[in-house]
Order: C-alpha cells, then sequence, then structure tokens
C-alpha cells in the first residue's frame, strides 16, 4: 500500500550554498566544573527551524533526559539558550546537558514528527560547599568585681560641751489680798 496523496522526495540538491541548521553550546565548556546556577549559552537555527529545548542527564551517556527548559519557539544567536539552577539535583558527578533543535514537520506522516538535531556537552556538576552555620555559645553575663580600696582611718574629732549655767527661778511671793472697805 502505499500513502495517498503521494509525496515525492525534492527534487532540489543541496550544495554549500544551501542553508543548514546552526547549533551549539558554548557555555558551559565541555568538562568545566559547574553548581548552582549555570548559564547554557549557545546559537539554534535553521531553514524551517520549529524551536528548541534543553535537556540534561546523568553521566557521559544518560539513559534519560530531564526538561531543564521547555521548547522555546525563537532562535537564538550567541545568546542564553536556559538559566538552570542546579542546586535541588541531589547529585555529584558527569553531567550531560542537550539541546534539541526542531526542524520542519515531516510532510509525509500525519502525526507530528519534526526533523530534530542534538548538540551535547559533559560537565561535571559538584555539589555546593554548605555554608557554615555559626552555633551560638553563650555569653556570659556582666557582673561588678569588687576592688579594694583604702579607707582612711577615722580622726577623732573634738565634741564641743556645754556647761550648764543656774538660771534664776522666780519664786512666788505672798501677794496681799485687798479687803473691802466700807464706803461712807
Amino acid at each position: 500500500g502505499l500513502a495517498i496523496p503521494l509525496r515525492l522526495p525534492p527534487e532540489q540538491t543541496c550544495d554549500e550554498n544551501t542553508p543548514r541548521p546552526q547549533i551549539s553550546i558554548t557555555q558551559p565548556a565541555a568538562g568545566s566544573e559547574v553548581s548552582g546556577t549555570v548559564e547554557i549559552m549557545g546559537s539554534v537555527s535553521a531553514p524551517g527551524f520549529g524551536g528548541y529545548q534543553v535537556e540534561y542527564g546523568f553521566g557521559n551517556n544518560p539513559e534519560g533526559w530531564g526538561l531543564v527548559r521547555e521548547r522555546q519557539d525563537i532562535s537564538v544567536e550567541n545568546g542564553s539558550l536556559a538559566s538552570w539552577d542546579t542546586s535541588s539535583l541531589n547529585y555529584s558527578g558527569p553531567l550531560t546537558i542537550r539541546v534539541l533543535l526542531f526542524g520542519p514537520d515531516n510532510p509525509t506522516t500525519p502525526e507530528e514528527d519534526r526533523a530534530i538535531v542534538a548538540e551535547r556537552v559533559t560537565v561535571m556538576l559538584l555539589q555546593p560547599t554548605p555554608t557554615a552555620t555559626s552555633t551560638p555559645t553563650e555569653t556570659p553575663t556582666a557582673s561588678a568585681t569588687p576592688t579594694a580600696t583604702s579607707t582612711n582611718e577615722p580622726t577623732a574629732t573634738a565634741t564641743p560641751t556645754t556647761e550648764s549655767t543656774p538660771t534664776e527661778t522666780a519664786v512666788p511671793s505672798d501677794t496681799a489680798t485687798p479687803e473691802s472697805t466700807p464706803t461712807p
């Protein structure tokens, strides 16, 4: 059985002037040590460009891939393909970063099956050095320290004494009582 409508292969041939897909990862460099946030730089473009996607896998030849950045529909020339925070990965060792470039959809099939070109770079993911957390130490409470001070010997002070001087005290005397005198 032939598929209807019948599609014939292209009649045009490729030469050195035929535009080709451009895909590169310029940062991080192969073999470099990375940790924390990793800037993935490079270029992606192609005739019939259908987008790009950035992925990662553990080891030099990963058996599976995780998503760094979902599919983007814009081409990039010498710019940022993704900014990736690796701090959530519980892993240390070789890590492969892969950029997929999607070309045009194959018109001879009913499902979407775009042409794909891949570029890979393997780096060494380091576990971030934990930040030291200081342990609180008890600080003693300040208290007064007794200091020896010299005290002068008390000297005798003369206390004035008063002598009592006798004072005259009035003594009551007999007072004559008036007598009544008859008036004539």
